[in-house]
């Protein structure tokens, strides 16, 4: 069963990179192919796939909180919230992005700045 699964996989691989597809169905694809190797624990797989996902869809805060998530899996701490950054600019009012980035920094022993993203509001003009 698992062998069908791989195989489906990688076809589904092969149509998002080669289909003729619009960006918007590439980038669900490469996301939904993205969360098949999560959910496998295929880490590396799974990243590329939400890259390639971000690249179709650049402007879908999803698929980078999903990058940190497993860059984070992966210890890659700095990666990780480069990406909720990201995020965080695609979309300032994401509360789970901003919890995130809060974890991390209180994580280096930043508890100022872990306070600041929860409780600081977003100005006018997007800044915090």
């Amino acid at each position: 069963l698992n062998a069908n699964a791989d195989a489906a996989a990688a076809r589904f691989d092969h149509n998002v990179q080669e289909g003729a597809n619009s960006d918007h169905a590439r980038s669900h694809g490469a996301g939904s192919l993205a969360d098949y190797h999560r959910e496998e624990g295929r880490l590396d797989e799974s990243l590329a796939a939400f890259r390639a996902a971000s690249r179709y869809g650049p402007y879908n805060s999803r698929y980078y909180v999903a990058q940190a998530y497993i860059l984070n899996l992966m210890g890659r701490k700095g990666d990780a919230e480069r990406a909720l950054e990201e995020a965080l600019d695609l979309d300032p009012d994401r509360p789970d992005v901003l919890v995130n980035l809060s974890k991390l920094s209180l994580e280096r022993g930043q508890t100022g700045e872990a306070k600041r993203l929860l409780l600081n509001p977003i100005d006018e003009d997007g800044a915090r």
